[in-house]
């Protein structure tokens, strides 16, 4: 068994094997082991590690993410479905223990020494990853839930296959909320809107991990994805100044599902009902698109975003832990 530390973006071939495992995985397990960022970051100037494990024959057979950009260490892997409790998860941890050590301070604005600590997500608290954690002295720290409900799909599909539709579904059949006087809504536009954007969601995530440190790199590489479409990121803003006071940003994969992918609302804007305005918004946004049912991530202890899913109808579907070892 070899593990390959590499500090900059993966070649495409990695990158691209790195993604066929996580399928592999995700077929079996029925969730996904890496999230969104993480398969942004492959290939990215960002500030992870990767950890690559190859077999004798040189084949990739598992893989781990360090994001040592935050307040400490926090990592995500995966082992081939085939090829599981044979050392790979274990010798994947231990690089993620070692990185940890030698890269104990975050590079980012929330910069703080991590004394050795580290975190490892498990992706739909599945019995065998807790257990596996557990044994190697992991803790729950964090969890991250996944809530969705129904909704009824307007007039028109979503093509299936993944990103956005040839023919979107005309959102004119979808009554939207009426909007407080004073404000109007309106899609982002590429090219003027990403200062503002990013100004607005640094203070209106400050306290969050991952949300709050998005940079305009970071921006840019979700505008260049294939699911993008600008008509699905909706700005909230007054009428008279233009100043952004909110947004809710639908993304849409497949024809499965809609998901409510960020919500947030300008500090200065709180405390008007503006959050449950955009859930609103964002829920006939899916229906809209023609598609089934909506869904989003919410931290379990952010207790009033979760109040505001409830109230709209969210359910909480499934569950993933951060598993914390203090341990240097």
């Amino acid at each position: 068994m070899n593990i390959l530390l590499v500090d900059k973006g993966l070649e495409t071939a990695d990158a691209s094997a790195v993604r066929a495992l996580a399928a592999r995985a995700e077929e079996q397990d029925g969730t996904a082991p890496l999230s969104g960022q993480t398969l942004l970051w492959l290939s990215a100037q960002a500030s992870v590690v990767h950890a690559l494990a190859h077999d004798a024959e040189g084949a990739l057979v598992g893989y781990a993410q360090v994001d040592v950009g935050g307040d400490e260490p926090s990592a995500e892997l995966v082992v081939d479905p085939d090829l599981r409790r044979r050392g790979y998860g274990s010798a994947l941890l231990d690089a993620v223990a070692q990185v940890a050590h030698d890269r104990p301070a975050a590079e980012g604005k929330h910069a703080a020494p991590s004394h050795g600590a580290y975190s490892v997500w498990a992706h739909g608290n599945l019995p065998e990853a807790r257990e596996f954690a557990a044994s190697r002295g992991l803790e729950p720290a964090r969890e991250l839930w996944v809530m969705s409900r129904d909704v009824t799909p307007a007039v028109g599909t979503v093509v299936p296959g993944g990103g956005a539709p040839v023919e979107p579904a005309t959102e004119a059949e979808v009554e939207y909320p009426a909007l407080p006087d004073g404000t109007r809504l309106r899609a982002f536009e590429v090219g003027r809107d990403e200062l503002a954007w990013l100004d607005v969601n640094a203070r209106a995530f400050a306290g969050h991990p991952e949300q709050g440190r998005l940079t305009r790199d970071d921006l840019q590489a979700r505008i260049e994805q294939p699911w993008f479409r600008a008509e699905d990121l909706l700005l909230l803003e007054d009428a008279d100044s233009g100043a952004l006071a909110g947004f809710v940003w639908v993304k849409v994969v497949d024809e499965t599902g809609g998901e409510l992918y960020v919500v947030g609302v300008d500090p200065d804007s709180q405390g008007r009902g503006y959050g449950h305005l955009l859930t609103a918004v964002g829920l006939a946004h899916v229906a809209a698109r023609g598609l089934p049912r909506a869904f989003l991530y919410v931290d379990a202890d952010n207790v009033p975003a979760v109040t505001t899913y409830l109230r709209a109808g969210f359910e909480t579907t499934a569950r993933s832990v951060r598993m914390r070892s203090t341990r240097a």
